[in-house]
């Protein structure tokens, strides 16, 4: 049976905020998430909904989780090697553009994304707004925020949530993400990360597809 509209937004939308989640430093909190399946389960689940059934990017993502949770080197430890200190994989987008001034705009661009639509990061997230995992959560509050005003038939306040997606993931989740994956293929040591990487840029492409472009 074909999913239906609102059905398939809200899949994508706990997609990008499950995939979003995967990017923050792995507490302990995290890493029972990831020890106990729950992460494992919402993206297969999810993620049979969106590409199919028989699409193998879900089960590849856990089974380089699963091959990290026991590797030579913790998922913590490897989450700071790659992201803190040296920040060999900068995980934010703006550290990808050639403007020296890029941080300082793209900042105020999503500050004023945020203030407009009345949106607040988590107390708990420290991290810059455009830090990979918060403007996937954004990605996933406009879908969710879609759903939701579709299924109330509440069409052209739902319309205005695409739009604000189309602007997120065109000017927001660009090229930089190629650049930042293939950092994490040559640099990482454990397979989570890099697998996480190919996934965010798989569903990019994806969404990019489902937005006419």
């Amino acid at each position: 049976m074909p999913v239906g509209e609102d059905a398939l937004l809200t899949a994508r939308a706990v997609l990008w905020k499950a995939v979003g989640r995967g990017w923050a430093y792995p507490d302990a909190g995290l890493l029972e998430v990831f020890a106990d399946g729950v992460f494992e389960g919402i993206i297969r689940a999810a993620w049979a909904r969106v590409a199919g059934e028989d699409d193998p990017a879900a089960a590849g993502l856990a089974d380089a989780l699963r091959a990290s949770l026991t590797g030579p080197v913790g998922l913590a430890e490897e989450h700071t090697f790659l992201f803190s200190g040296r920040v060999r994989c900068p995980p934010y987008a703006s550290s990808y553009a050639a403007d020296p001034d890029a941080r300082t705009r793209v900042l105020g661009e999503l500050g004023q994304v945020l203030e407009a639509l009345r949106l607040r990061p988590a107390p708990d997230i420290r991290d810059l707004p455009d830090h990979i995992g918060v403007l996937m959560e954004l990605v996933g509050q406009t879908l969710a925020r879609e759903a939701e005003l579709r299924a109330a038939g509440k069409a052209e306040k739902a319309a205005a949530w695409q739009e604000c997606r189309r602007l997120l993931v065109t000017n927001y989740l660009g090229e930089w993400l190629d650049d930042f994956s293939g950092r994490l293929e040559s640099t990482a040591r454990l397979p989570f990360y890099p697998a996480l990487g190919r996934f965010v840029v798989r569903l990019r492409n994806l969404e990019r597809e489902m937005l006419g472009g």
